[in-house]
């Protein structure tokens, strides 16, 4: 029958190789959407990857931390947490946990970060917020004005409502030093 139009075509599958059947204006190569995934999760991993760029691929987070892979196989990586295990020369376990000596999440610098355990780095950042120099101070919304207080002996001790931070931040200091020496 010269002239007249087919209406399908017998296709192999990239993927598996059976035999099926397409209409030649679809252009499928493959059998179905199952070998079409498998074929590019396969074909598309790492170097194979149109878009790769060789070594170590960065993802920025919302709260602004980055995380690195070097192949999509692997599980990304904190930044700080990589840099951590290099400055140590072992891989770090999921109970290792990186502290920022200055407080600064995004200082990622080698003599800036600290490998611990968790009841260290607990200690640690509870000394840090108790020794800072606004702690203790907050906003009061029913009076609109700043709270100050301090903790002594497991009891919390009111210091009094002020119209500026500043002057709540200073009874807070003075209390310290009357309840702690």
């Amino acid at each position: 029958m010269a002239g007249s139009i087919r209406l399908c075509d017998f296709n192999l599958c990239w993927n598996c190789f059976c035999v099926f059947k397409a209409s030649p204006a679809l252009k499928r190569v493959f059998c179905s959407i199952k070998c079409a995934g498998a074929y590019f999760s396969r074909a598309n991993v790492g170097r194979d990857n149109p878009n790769w760029r060789g070594g170590i691929h960065s993802i920025q987070k919302r709260d602004g931390r980055s995380t690195v892979y070097e192949s999509p196989e692997q599980p990304a990586v904190y930044v700080y947490r990589e840099i951590a295990a290099r400055k140590i020369g072992r891989r770090l376990t999921r109970r290792d946990v990186v502290h920022h000596i200055n407080g600064d999440p995004m200082d990622n610098r080698p003599e800036n970060l600290e490998v611990m355990t968790q009841s260290r780095h607990a200690t640690i950042e509870m000394r840090r917020r108790y020794s800072a120099a606004g702690y203790g101070v907050g906003w009061c919304k029913r009076s609109s004005k700043w709270r100050a207080r301090i903790k002594t002996a497991g009891k919390e001790k009111h210091l009094g409502l002020f119209e500026e931070k500043f002057d709540a931040v200073q009874a807070v200091l003075f209390a310290r030093e009357v309840f702690w020496q």
